[in-house]
């Protein structure tokens, strides 16, 4: 399960957005891109609910499941969004196995 703060913090990391851009309400493409990372990626393994993601990125669950869906098809056809998927995924199990390794 990816945290939601990773997720976030990531999605802004790699688009160059602070997190309040991240949850505003304007929908440039780069914000958009951004918001559907953070979903793709919190939605991993099915760990956070559509309602629980909206609620944290201050939307209804109809418009994260629309992004989450937007998500899927830029993995299937943009190269840059696959590329930031998997920075998501490869920092996530960077923290895992340090977490691992300090107990």
């Amino acid at each position: 399960m990816i945290p939601q703060a990773l997720a976030m913090g990531m999605a802004c990391r790699l688009y160059g957005i602070t997190p309040l851009e991240l949850v505003a309400h304007r929908r440039e493409p780069n914000l958009i891109q951004a918001r559907a990372l953070a979903i793709w990626a919190m939605r991993q393994d099915g760990a956070h609910s559509y309602p629980a993601i909206g609620r944290t990125l201050e939307r209804d669950h109809s418009s994260i499941i629309n992004l989450h869906r937007k998500a899927e098809r830029l993995r299937q056809s943009d190269p840059a969004f696959r590329r930031n998927c998997a920075s998501v995924i490869d920092r996530h199990h960077e923290l895992k196995g340090m977490d691992h390794a300090s107990r």
